[in-house]
């Protein structure tokens, strides 16, 4: 497989960004944000109490009318209200992106897929 030099560029950019969970996630939610801001993508971020992480929520494909949520934290005190997405057709994708260094305490990652259930019908 060959890689254009952009992707490169950015697989060196991210490797290099301290992604320990003791730490801030800060240069790397930054880097992101700033790349999604240089295509026009509009997004939100939120801070803890002491704005050493954050969390990232892009919105891509504004309008379209069979667009997914994708959803991925690493508080291990996180429950998913389910009650509340009743709209939503809801993925579990925890165990596929699970990354290798946390297989020793599963609970630490949850991932999500989140469709609108009147989309995915009418999408087909």
């Amino acid at each position: 497989m060959e890689l254009s030099n952009e992707s490169l560029q950015w697989a060196q950019r991210l490797v290099r960004i301290n992604t320990v969970s003791r730490e801030s996630n800060l240069p790397l939610i930054e880097c992101i944000a700033d790349h999604l801001r240089a295509l026009d993508v509009p997004i939100r971020l939120t801070y803890d109490s002491e704005r050493r992480k954050a969390n990232l929520f892009a919105t891509i494909g504004v309008g379209k009318p069979d667009g997914v949520i994708l959803f991925s934290n690493n508080y291990q005190r996180f429950k998913l209200d389910a009650e509340s997405l009743a709209e939503f057709e809801v993925q579990d994708l925890s165990r596929k992106t699970l990354p290798e260094d946390f297989r020793r305490n599963p609970r630490i990652h949850v991932a999500y897929s989140l469709r609108r259930k009147a989309a995915r019908a009418a999408g087909g």
